[in-house]
């Protein structure tokens, strides 16, 4: 799950003074390793922090405090969860990050939107782990609180149908996946414009799920609408513009219409030599 980095969010709300963070150095230490992708040394200083703050709210006996030392604790536990999924330690992972949903739970209103932090992280970490029917769970916790308080059009709201639209293609579940992804780049549309690199996104996605469903010409239409941002932003010689048009004549090929026709000429044509010429192909040309 890509549309929200877990740990910067988390360092937000710890951010303001009437938060109890005893252990600022070594939280920030774990900020600037997480931003280098040293994700040990970064977990190695959050869990010096995480054991600074509970001794800080054990010798705290101001009772109005308490609830700020829990909040800071409970973003303790989702960044160390967070450093361990990094790490590939999934268990040690969903351990802290269960940690820090019972205490964000536990505080009155079901419905905060911070919740969906620690929903989407649980999510994404099942989702690595192939275990989707508990992947499709959190997520659909979270998309549910995001559609009660988010505008409709929001991007949030698009970046997890579009995980939910992923979990269904990994369960085989295609047209379920189609749906979603579909769902996702009607929102980024309106929301973000045709040209936004999460729309993008959605264009592949949406691109990706008609190849698998083999309507190679809904394929082809969605993946033509990549290439032509690609033309835009890359130019024609790009690797990866050219990879997009590579697809798009081999999906060409599979469309029922542009074979027979290829075939039809094929048949016409009968040189009596063909000589091998080396060019450079260029893209196909993007309405």
């Amino acid at each position: 799950m890509t549309h929200i980095k877990s740990f910067v969010l988390a360092m937000v709300i710890t951010a303001g003074s009437s938060f109890l963070c005893a252990d600022k150095v070594n939280f920030e230490l774990a900020g600037e390793a997480n931003a280098k992708g040293d994700y040990q040394t970064a977990l190695d200083y959050s869990l010096k922090a995480l054991q600074a703050d509970i001794n800080s709210s054990k010798a705290d006996n101001n009772v109005s405090n308490k609830r700020s030392h829990e909040l800071v604790i409970g973003t303790d536990y989702n960044n160390i969860g967070y450093f361990y999924k990094k790490l590939g330690k999934h268990k040690e992972a969903l351990e802290h990050y269960f940690k820090a949903l019972e205490i964000k739970e536990s505080k009155p209103g079901k419905q905060n939107r911070s919740l969906t932090i620690y929903y989407n992280n649980i999510g994404a970490t099942y989702d690595e782990m192939g275990e989707y029917k508990k992947a499709m769970e959190y997520y659909s916790k979270s998309l549910d609180i995001y559609e009660k308080v988010l505008a409709e059009d929001h991007p949030y709201i698009a970046g997890t149908k579009s995980d939910i639209g992923e979990v269904y293609r990994k369960m085989g579940e295609n047209q379920k996946a189609l749906e979603y992804q579909l769902e996702a780049l009607e929102i980024r549309e309106k929301g973000l414009g045709d040209k936004h690199h999460l729309t993008l996104d959605s264009y592949f996605k949406v691109g990706g799920m008609y190849e698998i469903l083999e309507k190679y010409q809904e394929a082809t239409d969605y993946y033509t609408k990549a290439l032509a941002i690609y033309v835009k932003e890359r130019g024609v010689d790009d690797n990866l513009t050219q990879s997009i048009n590579e697809r798009i004549v081999t999906l060409k090929t599979k469309i029922p219409s542009v074979k027979a026709d290829s075939n039809a000429t094929q048949k016409k044509t009968t040189p009596a030599k063909a000589d091998t010429v080396t060019t450079k192909e260029k893209p196909a040309k993007v309405k």
